[in-house]
């Protein structure tokens, strides 16, 4: 916003010459300015959304290769904030990601230390947003991975799109409602594994704590 001050105020500096601007040219100037500034606060607190609900708790069922187990996603803000908590078969954690909004984290709590790692930024999350045409049609690149578009499935009530793509590592299949991905299934060389959403509660109270660096936890870079 005060680069867009900057540049007016130059603009106006440069229309007028040398020449000290007239009292009218210094009205229809701060006009304009005070109109800039007004849109750019308005645009300023236009709330970033991933999803169309503002918070939410997913609890994913994970099968195959890699061991069977479950990833419970909760998130906040339209998905702005978000948390990603993997657990094994055995019920214990694997891995805890978040995003306050601004970066990501990793969560490392053991024996050794309590700390977490900055991953990097996390404006949108930790998980993947669904969307059915990721190469925004560019045909170059829907050839390249192999994209074809599949029959939709029915995941929770929900009538999810469904897709396909291929690289060197294997063939994987997405699927998604409304920006939430559901559902994805990789093939790879050394087997196939599946995670697929078995609950879903929209619109829940979910704890602020859960986005935010653990109290007595330091930050690694």
């Amino acid at each position: 916003m005060k680069i867009l001050i900057v540049l007016l105020i130059s603009f106006m500096f440069f229309a007028c010459g040398n020449d000290v601007p007239d009292n009218e040219n210094l009205s229809d100037t701060k006009e304009v300015i005070e109109k800039a500034v007004d849109q750019a606060a308005t645009q300023a607190q236009v709330v970033r959304k991933k999803y169309p609900l503002k918070s939410g708790i997913i609890t994913y069922e994970r099968t195959g290769v890699l061991g069977n187990g479950k990833v419970i996603v909760y998130f906040d803000d339209y998905g702005i904030k978000e948390r990603s908590e993997t657990y094994n078969e055995n019920g214990e954690v694997d891995e805890i990601k978040f995003s306050d909004g601004e970066n990501m984290y990793k969560i490392i709590d053991n024996e050794v230390e309590k700390s977490v790692y900055l991953m990097g930024p996390g404006l949108y999350g930790t998980e993947m947003k669904f969307e059915f045409d990721p190469f925004n049609g560019n045909e170059k690149r829907i050839q390249k991975y192999n994209y074809k578009p599949l029959d939709n499935m029915q995941i929770l009530g929900r009538d999810c799109q469904v897709y396909s793509m291929e690289a060197a590592s294997g063939k994987s299949t997405f699927g998604g409602h409304d920006g939430f991905l559901l559902y994805t299934k990789a093939e790879t060389p050394v087997g196939t594994y599946e995670t697929k959403a078995v609950d879903f509660k929209e619109n829940v109270d979910v704890d602020a704590a859960l986005f935010n660096v653990p109290e007595g936890y330091k930050i690694l870079k």
